[in-house]
């Protein structure tokens, strides 16, 4: 608990292995939607976002003169509360992605619950503040963001994603060991995660990060 705990103050950042969920699930899911991905436009498009609501397929390729764009495609989808989580809204092809869908997110939202409450024991707090905070166990939020960065033709005019913060609670990222970019930002330099395998990379958000930073030693 006191390595995470350090871990939160000096970085926000974190990798855990030897979580629980299985190796074979993760590189299942990341797989099967590469698989979503490269499916013909039209089949992606039917399950496009609208301006009304962020979920649902997405893209963000292109170039405009003179700025520096972020370069790729995403799904973005409810999991919790159950009252927010649409099937029709998740991709029917590859046929057994929802499948996977479920499965993975099961279990990542188990391993969440555990880490939400090692987070509250850091700040001097009981173990389910931080979960209760967030809505319990039976109305949190949670959401699933894919990315998908394709081979782009003028990669010095592109980023994947731009530097930002996440504003909810926790972030756990499922990386692509063979695409590597991600940086986090300590002491005003950017520093590149090279992922352990099979690791979740943990970041956190602002939410929680206020709170820590807050706190007492």
């Amino acid at each position: 608990m006191k390595s995470i705990s350090k871990a939160c103050r000096d970085w926000g950042f974190f990798q855990v292995v030897n979580h629980g969920v299985r190796p074979e699930l993760m590189d299942q899911h990341r797989e099967i939607w590469r698989e979503f991905f490269h499916q013909p436009m039209e089949v992606k498009q039917s399950y496009a976002n609208s301006p009304k609501t962020y979920e649902g397929y997405g893209s963000r390729l292109g170039i405009e003169e003179g700025a520096i764009l972020d370069w790729s495609d995403y799904y973005y989808l409810h999991y919790l509360p159950p009252s927010l989580k649409d099937h029709k809204k998740w991709p029917a092809l590859p046929t057994s992605l929802r499948d996977v869908i479920e499965e993975y997110s099961a279990q990542v939202v188990k391993l969440g619950g555990v880490i939400i409450k090692i987070l509250s024991k850091t700040l001097g707090l009981e173990e389910d503040y931080l979960l209760d905070a967030f809505g319990g166990e039976n109305n949190i939020g949670v959401c699933m963001r894919v990315n998908f960065y394709s081979k782009c033709p003028q990669p010095n005019l592109t980023l994947g994603l731009s530097s930002h913060s996440d504003p909810g609670g926790l972030t756990m990222l499922l990386p692509d060991a063979d695409v590597a970019g991600l940086q986090v930002r300590k002491d005003n330099a950017w520093i590149t995660v090279k992922p352990a395998p099979h690791a979740f990379i943990v970041n956190i958000g602002d939410q929680i990060q206020v709170l820590i930073s807050s706190s007492t030693p």
